[in-house]
C-alpha cells in the first residue's frame, strides 16, 4: 500500500490524506485480484481497515512509518489496530529491508547519495527502472486532486500513484530473493512508534526561550571580547598561530606533551593540534582556550539548537527520525525547511487536520 497527500510542511509530517493505493499478492504473487486500486479518502477507509483487521494479512509499504501515521491522523481510530497489527509481526517495508540488507552486507555505512534509500533509488538499482519523483510530477500536487473523482484524474497523476505499487512489488520480490531479514517487523513496529512521537512533536516555552537565547548571547558577546583584547581575531577570523601557542603554554603548564598534525612537506614535524577537541581538552589550562571554549559552545548551542527550537515557540516543533543507522541504532535529524511550495492550494481559515 501507498498514500499521496497534501503536502508535509513545518509543523505538519502527517497532513491530509488525498488517496489510499493497495493491491493484492500472496506468496509473493499478484493475488486472483492484483490488481492496483486507488481509494480516494471518502472511499480508503473500509479496504484498509479490513486489512487492519484480517490476522492473516501483511501490510507492506516503502518507509511505510510515514503513510501508517497519515492514516492515523485521518481516522484517529485506526491507531490501535496499526499497534496490534505491526505488534502481531504483520508489517513489512521495503526500505527497512533494503537498509538491514546494507547493514548485512557490511555497506550501510558507505557514503550514499541523496535518494540512494527512496524507493526510486531501491528500484533502480534492483530493477532498472527509472521512477520519476522530481518536482514537475504530481508528487507535490494530489492536494490539487482532493475529492476529484478518480475518472476525472490526469493519466500523469493515475500512473504516478500506480507505479509506486508496481515499483513497490518489484522491489520486495528482488530483495526477498536475496535475503529476508528476521527482524524486519520489529523494526517496522519501531519505524511507526518513532513517526508517532515525531509527528506529536513538542511546543517550546517562549520565555524559556527568550531567557536561553539572551543568556548564550552574553556569553559569546564577553568571551568574544576578551579574546579580542587577546589578539584571537583579524578581521572576525580566528588567528591560528594565536590558538597554537595558547595550546603550547597550556601543555606546558599541565606537564604533556604538545599534540601535532602528522608531518608533510610544509612541516616536516608537524604542526601544533588547534582543532575543537584539543582546545576542549585544554581550556582549563589557559584564558585563551577557556574563553574559546565559551564562544564556541554558546555559538554550538544558538545555531545547532536554539534556532531549531524557534519553531516551536508558536506550532509544534518537529524532526525527522532514522529508524536504522549502521549499528541498528536510531537517530534522529532536525526538521530542514520546508520548500514554498507552488500548487498548495488555500485552505479555509477554521479547517484543521
Amino acid at each position: 500500500f501507498d498514500t499521496e497527500t497534501y503536502p508535509i510542511r513545518p509543523g505538519l509530517i502527517a497532513p491530509k490524506l488525498v488517496c489510499l493505493q493497495h493491491a493484492n499478492d500472496v506468496d509473493g504473487k499478484a493475488a486472483q485480484d492484483g490488481k492496483i486500486h486507488i481509494a480516494l479518502r471518502k472511499d480508503a477507509l473500509e479496504p484498509l481497515e479490513t486489512a487492519l483487521d484480517d490476522p492473516e494479512v501483511v501490510l507492506e509499504a516503502h518507509h511505510g512509518p510515514y503513510d501508517q501515521v497519515v492514516t492515523c491522523a485521518a481516522w484517529p481510530h485506526l491507531t490501535p489496530k496499526w499497534f496490534r497489527a505491526l505488534g502481531a509481526c504483520r508489517g513489512r517495508d521495503t526500505e527497512l529491508r533494503e537498509q538491514l540488507i546494507a547493514i548485512r552486507n557490511g555497506t550501510m555505512q558507505d557514503h550514499h547519495p541523496k535518494g540512494y534509500w527512496s524507493l526510486a533509488g531501491v528500484a533502480k538499482r534492483r530493477l532498472g527502472i527509472e521512477m520519476a519523483k522530481d518536482d514537475e510530477t504530481w508528487r507535490l500536487r494530489y492536494a490539487l486532486l482532493d475529492d476529484v473523482p478518480i475518472e476525472l484524474w490526469p493519466k500523469d497523476a493515475v500512473e504516478y500513484a500506480t507505479n509506486d505499487i508496481g515499483g513497490l512489488r518489484g522491489v520486495s520480490r528482488h530483495q526477498i530473493a536475496e535475503f529476508v531479514p528476521e527482524d524486519e517487523w520489529l523494526q517496522v513496529a519501531a519505524g511507526f512508534c518513532l513517526q508517532l512521537a515525531a509527528t506529536w512533536g513538542f511546543r517550546v516555552d517562549p520565555e524559556r526561550w527568550d531567557w536561553v537565547a539572551v543568556s548564550l548571547m552574553t556569553r559569546k558577546a564577553e568571551a568574544e571580547r576578551l579574546l579580542d583584547e587577546a589578539g584571537l581575531f583579524r578581521d572576525g577570523s580566528v588567528k591560528q598561530d594565536v590558538v597554537r601557542a595558547a595550546v603550547e603554554r597550556a601543555c606546558a603548564r599541565a606537564g604533556k606533551p604538545v599534540p601535532r598534525t602528522a608531518p608533510s612537506s610544509r612541516f616536516p614535524n608537524g604542526q601544533v593540534k588547534a582543532d575543537t577537541e584539543t582546545c576542549e581538552a585544554l581550556a582549563e589550562f589557559d584564558p585563551v582556550l577557556t574563553q574559546l571554549g565559551e564562544r564556541n559552545n554558546a555559538n554550538k548551542m544558538m545555531t545547532t539548537y536554539l534556532e531549531g527550537m524557534a519553531f516551536g515557540k508558536n506550532y509544534a516543533c518537529t524532526s525527522r527520525p532514522n529508524t536504522l543507522v549502521a549499528s541498528g541504532r536510531t537517530s534522529w535529524r532536525g526538521a530542514s525547511p520546508v520548500r514554498a511550495n507552488p500548487w498548495w492550494p488555500k485552505l479555509p481559515e477554521d479547517y484543521r487536520y
